[in-house]
């Protein structure tokens, strides 16, 4: 866990934290909405160690992203190609 730390980009997670403070949501109701929103998805499946967590995530999917704020996150969390090593 500690080289997730060192390698974060600390520009994008600030601009990601900007984001959902101009929203009025945390990190992690945008976190689950954006991944609701992904065609590939069909639920999003989340742990919770406390009662509070289920209500949290329950709550996180009442926001549900435009398409200008799909196309704001995959700006901000662009897309990285794909090599085969093969």
């Amino acid at each position: 866990r500690t080289n997730m730390v060192h390698d974060a980009d600390w520009n994008q997670l600030g601009r990601f934290s900007s984001f959902a403070r101009e929203r009025g949501l945390t990190e992690i109701q945008v976190a689950f909405s954006w991944l609701a929103a992904q065609p590939a998805v069909g639920s999003v499946i989340a742990g919770a160690t406390r009662p509070e967590q289920i209500r949290q995530n329950a709550e996180a999917a009442a926001w549900v992203p435009s398409t200008g704020d799909l196309a704001e996150l995959d700006d901000i969390f662009p897309k990285v190609p794909k090599v085969a090593l093969f």
